[in-house]
Formats: structure tokens, sequence, C-alpha cells
């Protein structure tokens, strides 16, 4: 026997799936999901590639009876370079992963046909660039296709680059000059890209990947990011200048009174609609906590006079994250929604939001059908 095992919970295999992440005629990448230890010491696992003419790679006696090791025990790692002899026809491969106790889990065996070096075929390489703003944007593309991988396991590869060197296969394997995978998955054509440098020019590309590793690109894109949100402070008032394309702003004016600052956006402007599409939250995501996707809100859907509770919180915390995150005086603001007074969250969970213990807050009231933005003034 190669290997043995004890009867015991062994580690938790979230995502089972193993990818051809490259390929050459002499080499490939696998790559896998790190997996989870019952008492979360995740670093301390050790993982062990195997592979096999047969399919029947998925327990531990299978393994002993039709699987050579590939590489052996190791802590932590998850993908691994595989030599090639070119004899190669179709060969499977599966990673096992154990504890500190030596109690093992299985990922799901993948199969490579070395014989497919047909790479996906893409009808409309052009990538479509929308949402910009100063830190994030919108990349949508075509579906491919492939001779052997159906298109819902064509996995895609988004990457992104300061320099126009995301154009070729070999591109896509070459990691070095600031090349980096912002997002790698099978079926989805449509990605929000986050948290990019401030006010920076970057390319992004796209490559289309079937299941034995074969890589097709799609037609780069240069994109410019729009400047952050700019804030002008006098003794009257308070200017909030938010960009909304590159040859667009909006502004909202916060008259100052009695140390407070406040302003009421009209329903049908620009930043209104803004804010609406950014508080849309994406799904498991509590509100709150500036987590959001880009949605299509129907502005005609939503105005002062029908404002809801839920409606004027998206507000309130969609306006935590563009302040929060665009502020170009580096004073972060926060947001929480009142009615009657009374908060629907705590200023505690509003300056979490904020990501900053020291915040102030936004307060947005809604009454008589309006809405009205007050926060305080710093003395």
């Amino acid at each position: 026997m190669l290997f043995g095992c004890n009867p015991a919970t062994g580690p938790i295999v979230v995502n089972s799936s193993i990818s051809v992440r490259s390929k050459s005629l002499d080499s490939m990448t696998l790559a896998w999901s790190q997996a989870q230890d019952v008492n979360g010491n995740n670093e301390t696992l050790e993982y062990q590639l195997v592979v096999s003419e047969s399919p029947e790679i998925e327990t531990l006696s299978d393994i002993n009876r039709n699987a050579r090791t590939v590489r052996t025990w190791g802590v932590n790692y998850t993908s691994t370079e595989v030599e090639l002899t070119g004899s190669e026809q179709i060969l499977y491969y599966n990673v096992m992963v154990r504890d500190t106790v030596g109690t093992i889990s299985f990922y799901a065996p993948l199969e490579v046909d070395f014989t497919d070096r047909t790479a996906p075929t893409v009808g409309d390489p052009t990538l479509t660039v929308s949402e910009i703003t100063s830190k994030s944007l919108r990349l949508s593309w075509g579906s491919a296709a492939d001779n052997n991988t159906a298109e819902r396991d064509i996995v895609y590869v988004v990457m992104s680059s300061p320099s126009d060197n995301l154009n070729t296969v070999d591109d896509y394997y070459n990691t070095a000059d600031g090349r980096h995978i912002c997002f790698e998955k099978a079926a989805v054509t449509d990605f929000l890209i986050e948290a990019l440098p401030k006010s920076a020019s970057l390319y992004f590309n796209v490559f289309a990947r079937d299941s034995n590793g074969n890589v097709t690109p799609y037609t780069p894109v240069s994109v410019t990011l729009l400047p952050p949100v700019t804030v002008e402070e006098s003794g009257t008032q308070i200017v909030y200048t938010y960009p909304l394309s590159a040859d667009e702003t909006v502004t909202l004016t916060l008259a100052v009174s009695d140390g407070l600052a406040s302003g009421t956006p009209a329903a049908d402007s620009p930043l209104w609609t803004t804010v609406c599409r950014w508080a849309a939250a994406s799904d498991g995501n509590m509100e709150g906590q500036g987590l959001y996707e880009f949605e299509a809100i129907d502005p005609a859907a939503v105005s002062l006079s029908n404002l809801s509770q839920n409606d004027a919180r998206l507000l309130s915390n969609a306006l935590t994250e563009y302040t929060a995150a665009y502020d170009s005086a580096d004073t972060i603001a926060d947001c929480r929604y009142t009615a009657d007074g009374a908060p629907a969250r705590t200023p505690e969970e509003a300056q979490t939001a904020a990501d900053n213990s020291e915040a102030a807050a936004f307060n947005i009231t809604v009454a008589d059908g309006s809405l009205t933005i007050t926060r305080p003034v710093s003395p």
C-alpha cells in the first residue's frame, strides 16, 4: 500500500475542482483551491498529487491500486508543474489533502486529454467596459466555444497589467511585468473588478481556457479610471463633486448652519441614479458593510416621494461607500439611516462600514416625501 488513513473527520474540500492552469508540449501546471482544516489550521494541511490511466481514483483503495505519485506530500501547496513526455493520451489526476493527525480527504478527479490541442474559439473577441469609477469597473465579454469542453465548463481568466502585455497565449503564461489575475471562473462572462489603484491607466484582457488547458485570448483594452471625488469646504457650504464619466460630473451641495451641513438631492439627479446603482446589494452580503455589485435599477421606480426605508438605508450605505473610497481630502465619512430620529444602524455599525472608527456621520432622514442628507461639520 502507498497510503494509510485513520477513520476520522478529514479536511473539508469546499471546491473540489482541479484545473489545468497552463499547458505546453513538455509541461503543464495543475491548480486547486485550498482545503479547510476542521481546527482552522489550514496552513498545516499537506497535499499530494497522483495520476492514473484509470478514472477510478476517488477513494484511498482506488488510488493505492491504480495511481502513482506525481508530487509527494507537502505543506500548503495548491499548484504544481507536471513534466510531460509527449506520449500521454488521456490521464486522470487527483489531489489528496491530509491534516496533522493523518486524516485524508479527496478532490474530484480531473481528466486531461493530451490529444486535444485545439483552443476555444471566440466569435467576438471584443471586451466591453462599463461602470468606470476611480477604483473599479465592470468587464463583459461574449461566450467562447470548444471542440471538447462544454460551454458551461469553459473557464474565463481576467488579467490586468499596467503595460500592454496581455495579447497572446504566452502573455497568459507569464506573470512577470505586473501581470495579475483578477478573476478565474467557468461560465461567467461579466465581472466587477474592484480595489483598483486610484487614477491609474490599466490594461485588461480575458483568456478562455478549456478543460485540457488550451487558451485563447480576447482583444485587450486600455482603461483610464475616473478621478476621485473632490470635497470643497467653506464656512457656508460643503460641495462634493462626483465624476460620473470622463466628461460628466455632478455635485452635491450641503449648506452649513449651526454646526450641521445639510442638503436635498433631486430625485432625478445623476447622483441619485448613481448611488442607487451603487446601492444594489449583492446576494449574501449584509447591508451596511460596503459590499455591493452594480445592478441596473430603473430610476423611474425610485423617487423621493415613494422612498422606502430600505431604499433610504441602501442610499445611506452607498454614500458611505462612495465617500469613504473616494474622498480626496482623506476625510472618511459614514452614513446611517434615520426615520423619526431612530437610526436603523448604530453609529458603530456605520463607522465600521466606512472603515474608520473616527468617521463623522451622514444622517439620511425621510419625511413628508423628501430626503435630507445631514452631516456634522468639524469645528
